[in-house]
């Protein structure tokens, strides 16, 4: 199990679920897909707190540099560099947000120059890091939210049903859209939607 600890300026957002990634520089012991975490801030000190039991879902390498005129320059995967809505939307994941400065749907703007900010070297070489991302612990399944079953699927809970009390869902990860398994309200599928659905073990990012 391996423990990773958080800035307090970013805590929040892992806490109450928006944050659902972190970008960290290589480490001597890899972080491994299925490697369960425990998300902390304040770790060694009197202020230690833990947000979340988790487990590693993905593990991607990652690049980050600026251009001339100083905006972000991100590649994942050794892929291509994100577009500029791309990057937007990954900064904006990252927790880089402006605190008093929002679109006009209430989301608060992302603090493009502080993500350069934050991932720039001594040398002015690109950052190079890992990318990884996570799934939390759950006591009670949501309406509305995100979950991810032993076999990797993901699904959407739905509603509940009036009678039953039992949750429908959706599994996004499938063209077919008659894939609606039905759960209890801790995650259990019911055994007529087995084997093809498991239990629901992580609530992961929307």
């Amino acid at each position: 199990m391996t423990a990773i600890n958080f800035k307090t300026e970013f805590a929040p957002a892992v806490e109450n679920k928006t944050k659902w990634q972190t970008i960290r520089k290589p480490r001597k012991v890899p972080f491994k897909v299925g490697e369960k975490l425990q998300l902390y801030t304040g770790l060694r000190t009197k202020e230690c707190r833990k947000l979340h039991d988790a487990i590693c879902l993905s593990v991607e390498p990652i690049k980050i540099t600026s251009d001339v005129l100083g905006a972000p320059e991100i590649f994942i995967n050794g892929g291509e560099e994100l577009g500029i809505i791309e990057a937007i939307k990954f900064i904006m994941a990252d927790g880089f947000l402006l605190p008093n400065n929002h679109w006009s749907d209430g989301r608060k703007r992302p603090d493009l120059a502080k993500f350069t900010d934050f991932f720039k070297t001594n040398d002015g070489s690109p950052f190079e890091g890992h990318l990884i991302k996570w799934g939390v612990a759950f006591d009670k399944l949501m309406i509305g939210g995100y979950y991810q079953d032993d076999a990797g699927n993901r699904v959407e809970i739905l509603e509940v049903q009036p009678k039953t009390q039992l949750l429908w869902a959706i599994c996004t990860d499938k063209e077919d859209m008659n894939d609606t398994p039905k759960y209890s309200w801790d995650g259990k599928v019911l055994d007529a939607y087995k084997p093809k659905f498991g239990n629901l073990k992580w609530q992961v990012e929307p």
